[in-house]
């Protein structure tokens, strides 16, 4: 992940912990840096997909974007507006 708070080991950690306590989930620490594989087995239990959802809710509302902190309606001219005039 590369934006805060996720973009450090210590900012992934507490999602490794949420992801680990599904059921048949056990993501090595080492895998903090890479991509977490969760198998699909896991998805069909209804208690289990909802806990993974929660979890990714948690990333999307918990991300910063340090690129898009400030765009949104930085500029209120839009080249698509067109002239009135």
């Amino acid at each position: 992940m590369r934006h805060p708070p996720f973009d450090s080991e210590a900012g992934r950690e507490p999602l490794l912990a949420m992801l680990n306590e599904l059921p048949g989930v056990d993501i090595p620490a080492e895998r903090l840096r890479g991509r977490p594989r969760i198998p699909l087995s896991v998805l069909a239990d209804p208690d289990a997909l909802a806990r993974l959802i929660g979890v990714l809710d948690r990333i999307v509302d918990e991300t910063q974007p340090s690129a898009m902190v400030g765009a949104i309606g930085a500029d209120d001219a839009s080249p698509l507006a067109g002239d009135d005039e």
